[in-house]
């Protein structure tokens, strides 16, 4: 019988910027296009074969919204990646990526492999203020984090998405000898 191997998989981000409908796309095949607060965490589970190798991304959809940062301290313990969200139309929430990256040093996930993605492209407008590309490339070079966009509701780069996270992850944790490019 094959191993099976387990990947807890934290989704951050600000409140209202596709987390849940990410997990849903993923763990459900379908997205429900109304908006609902998160509260506290959701949970959302899909098996992969990467390698001939059966993995579970196990994934923790954090509510993003202030009153819930509080008590969310004991949902990243074992995780072995990230996913920090922000919404191309709002300026504001690719700035929080800021804050979600000190909370995971606060709690001492900050070494896991982790993926910036800019969501909501389908409704970006440059002429609207929102973020471009090449700003969203630019902030997540300073950091050294992968950079991913996505429309979560239409599924645009959300099939590559998934094939980067899952290669960056069995790339640390299963074949350590090979490098994720």
């Amino acid at each position: 019988m094959k191993e099976k191997y387990i990947f807890k998989v934290l989704l951050l981000g600000n409140g209202g910027v596709g987390k849940t409908t990410i997990k849903q796309r993923y763990t459900e095949g379908l997205v429900d296009p109304i908006y609902r607060t998160t509260i506290g965490v959701d949970f959302g589970l899909i098996d992969i074969k990467h390698s001939q190798q059966e993995i579970w991304l196990h994934f923790w959809d954090i509510g993003g919204q202030d009153q819930f940062r509080e008590i969310s301290g004991s949902f990243y313990k074992g995780a072995k990646a990230a996913v920090l969200m922000f919404d191309v139309t709002q300026p504001k929430t690719l700035e929080g990526i800021n804050e979600w990256l000190k909370i995971m040093k606060q709690e001492n996930v900050d070494g896991i492999p982790k993926i910036i993605v800019g969501n909501k492209i389908d409704i970006r407008k440059i002429d609207k203020g929102h973020v471009s590309t090449e700003q969203a490339k630019k902030f997540c070079e300073k950091l050294g984090i992968g950079y991913f966009e996505t429309s979560a509701l239409r599924g645009d780069g959300t099939k590559e998405l998934l094939k980067e996270l899952v290669k960056v992850i069995a790339t640390k944790y299963l074949n350590p000898s090979e490098k994720a490019s």
